[in-house]
């Protein structure tokens, strides 16, 4: 009986020969659903991936929030976890997401954290709840693990945001887990590590570009849209104090938050 489906999201040729790279684990009670986007033409299934716990789906679409939601549309085990190309799973992560929903009936979403050599996440070392998140708490995508039974057909991907969609590069994983708040499920951080990520990860790199800054501001008023002018000069001032050198300037941090505000 398959009891978690890891929902992978790639593109292209170099996506799927990515996800050959790194290490998916054959573990009893578990399924990977590959969401294959190839909106250049079809390519090979490298031989690593011809395995029976490997399900691929093929579209010719473009934008990762879409092809989450190819692999939602798809999944149908109690729980399904969000994952990417470029991450290496043990038996023991993947078993351990497993038990931490066994141990938690009432959970509808869970998040867990990642290991990386290449960048620091900062996570609480006690299990917290999403609705009281300590500060400076923020999810990543492939963190999340749900009942497919709480969101099928109830939450899903904003296809707006996220790489390769058709307005902002960033926000869908931000979304996502408020969506699912405010339909009042049950969403908990769990200080458990799942996978490994050997480099920095895209929002990590996007941090400090203007398109970040852009889509910081369209997901602010899609989740506050009362108070996100207030919340975007909050974080107009931090950024004002952020040490970091690769930090943009107030004026570049202006001009892309009013460059959000004309287009929206």
């Amino acid at each position: 009986m398959i009891e978690l489906q890891v929902l992978v999201a790639t593109c292209r040729e170099a996506g799927i020969q990515r996800m050959a790279a790194h290490a998916y684990p054959v573990v009893e009670g578990v399924e990977y659903i590959v969401a294959w986007q190839l909106p250049d033409g079809d390519a090979t299934l490298p031989a690593a991936l011809c395995r029976p716990d490997i399900r691929v789906i093929k579209s010719q679409t473009c934008g990762l929030a879409k092809n989450r939601n190819i692999a939602l549309d798809a999944a149908s085990a109690p729980i399904v976890l969000i994952a990417d190309d470029d991450l290496d799973y043990t038996p023991e992560g993947l078993r351990g997401v497993i038990e931490a929903f066994r141990a938690r009936p009432e959970a509808h979403l869970l998040t867990f954290q990642y290991a990386s050599q290449a960048a620091h996440k900062d996570y609480p070392p006690c299990e917290v709840n999403w609705r009281k998140p300590h500060k400076n708490m923020y999810i990543t995508s492939f963190e999340i693990a749900a009942r497919l039974s709480a969101i099928k057909g109830k939450i899903r991907f904003d296809e707006r945001f996220g790489i390769g969609g058709s307005h902002y590069a960033s926000g869908e994983d931000d979304i996502f887990l408020i969506d699912a708040l405010n339909a009042r499920l049950s969403c908990r951080f769990i200080p458990f590590t799942i996978c490994s990520h050997r480099g920095t990860t895209t929002s990590e790199r996007q941090m400090y570009t203007p398109e970040f800054i852009r889509a910081k501001g369209a997901v602010m008023q899609r989740l506050y849209p009362l108070t996100w002018p207030l919340r975007l000069l909050s974080h107009l001032w931090r950024n004002r104090r952020d040490a970091s050198p690769h930090r943009l300037s107030t004026i570049t941090y202006a001009r892309s938050w009013l460059h959000f505000m004309s287009c929206r």
